[in-house]
């Protein structure tokens, strides 16, 4: 096989040029080789570790990340550029797909053929100032669509099952904001709430991977299909839902959702008095974590808020500081204030106000006193005594020795804080930061790489893992982070 034409792409897999528009661009060896690789394992999932071994030689030559900056730039060779990928697709948690569907194969003559008809529309194209689009490919298009409203119509109606046991789905999940269905629209916070305590639920198991509320909730409102929220956020699963608040009544209806299929694992409605509400959360977080892993999430005292009010405020106060501006982080400081005027001993409450003050003087005025009072300290202090083995607490207590020159002592805090909530992308993207002031830029990858793919869209640790990665002199990996920052930024 020496010519294949992807959509209008037509390539010399034996020169490595690929023609479009009338012109012809060289692949440099490595896409070729990756290409070729693909097209003669097409239709089969190719796990990294063999793509790497069969494309660089041995595992010790690449990495995930050289893997991501060479899928990324052989895409936008052969157009593949549109998400959902169409051609090279991901497969979460186990690798890459080439979908052969998408490649026609050609002898000489007929490539030859295709070259002309390209340079005779170009010429065309630039003589009436109009671009021309070959009209063979309209009816692939309409059948693209086509195919896609089939295969969402079985998936809308395949009956939901009622009970499963676990079955090999994965282990990367993410949990996308509830839709407020309440008739004035006015429990928004609420809602949220109800997501922010799964996803922390989850997050305290050992054997789930489970992407960050930041980047979870940035797919609010969006009309992205499912496949393409999974793929973005790298996980195998969606946790979606809605709630309806009525007086004291509330309705959540919950799905869980395979990513590759788009099937519904399970679809479940939950009736339950507001004074249930965290007791609903939990049964939640359970059989999510029963169908993925067969087991129940670890028992552990959570502190939660005495009032809806208080609870809000804490949402409230989160979500400001997840948008990591000074006038976001003095918002989360005022609604952390107010909820600790109502509940002064909640852990929750004080540990969030500690972070957002810490975040509001990160981003204001830059101070040179350096015997200047911590305002925090009473807050981190108050939390030590309520909840001190909480990964919370621990975590921020790291923050506190951090931002008081005493590294050894922050990176033992945020080692223990992972040790029990695993999934803490804020642990693991401060971690690595310190080995990084620390010079220990080897030993900083790896935490940073993991705070990346727990919380994909937050900017700064994607800038964070760059500086590390054109530390060591890993320029290309460093520009394919920066990349991904600024084609997400608004």
């Amino acid at each position: 096989m020496r010519w294949i034409a992807i959509k209008e792409h037509l390539i010399d897999l034996d020169v490595g040029q690929v023609h479009h528009e009338g012109e012809a661009r060289p692949l440099s060896p490595r896409l070729l080789a990756l290409l070729r690789h693909f097209v003669e394992h097409s239709d089969q999932v190719i796990a990294r570790d063999a793509l790497i071994e069969a494309v660089w030689g041995h595992l010790e030559a690449a990495t995930d990340d050289s893997v991501n900056v060479a899928v990324s730039s052989l895409r936008q060779a052969i157009g593949d550029t549109r998400r959902p990928h169409r051609v090279l697709k991901a497969v979460p948690r186990r690798g890459y797909l080439f979908d052969r569907t998408s490649l026609r194969t050609l002898d000489d003559s007929q490539a030859a053929e295709l070259i002309s008809r390209q340079r005779a529309l170009e010429g065309s194209a630039r003589d009436s100032s109009a671009a021309a689009i070959p009209p063979s490919t309209r009816p692939l298009g309409l059948a693209a669509v086509a195919a896609v409203l089939f295969a969402a119509a079985l998936a809308w109606w395949q009956p939901w099952r009622a009970e499963q046991d676990a079955v090999d789905i994965g282990r990367a999940v993410a949990v996308l904001p509830f839709v407020d269905m309440t008739a004035d629209g006015d429990h928004g916070p609420f809602a949220d709430g109800l997501a922010d305590r799964i996803i922390h639920m989850l997050t305290l198991s050992p054997e789930l991977e489970v992407t960050a509320r930041t980047s979870s909730f940035a797919f609010r409102g969006s009309e992205a299909r499912i496949d393409e929220i999974a793929e973005a956020l790298g996980v195998d699963v969606v946790l979606e839902g809605s709630v309806q608040r009525a007086d004291e009544q509330v309705r959540v209806l919950a799905q869980l959702i395979d990513a590759r299929t788009e099937m519904h694992l399970w679809s479940r409605t939950y009736d339950r008095p507001i004074g249930e509400l965290f007791a609903l959360q939990d049964d939640i977080a359970n059989e999510v974590a029963r169908t993925m892993t067969d087991t129940l999430l670890p028992e552990r005292a959570l502190p939660h808020a005495n009032s809806q009010q208080v609870w809000e405020l804490i949402t409230r106060g989160r979500l400001a500081m997840d948008n990591y501006t000074l006038v976001e982080s003095s918002a989360a400081v005022a609604y952390f204030q107010e909820a600790l005027a109502l509940e002064p001993n909640n852990v929750d409450v004080l540990i969030g106000l500690f972070d957002a003050l810490g975040m509001q003087r990160s981003l204001g005025p830059m101070r040179t006193n350096r015997d200047t009072v911590d305002i925090r300290q009473p807050y981190l202090e108050r939390a030590q005594q309520l909840a001190g083995d909480s990964a919370m607490v621990i975590r921020a207590t790291g923050d506190w020795h951090f931002s008081h020159n005493r590294p050894s002592d922050a990176l033992e805090h945020y080692r223990r804080a992972l040790d029990i909530n695993p999934n803490d992308a804020v642990s693991w993207r401060h971690y690595g930061r310190i080995l990084f002031r620390e010079a220990r830029y080897d030993e900083a990858i790896e935490p940073l790489r993991t705070a990346a793919r727990l919380d994909p869209y937050m900017a700064l640790g994607q800038v964070w893992l760059a500086d590390v990665f054109w530390a060591v002199g890993r320029s290309e990996e460093a520009l394919f982070r920066l990349r991904e920052v600024v084609e997400r930024s608004p």
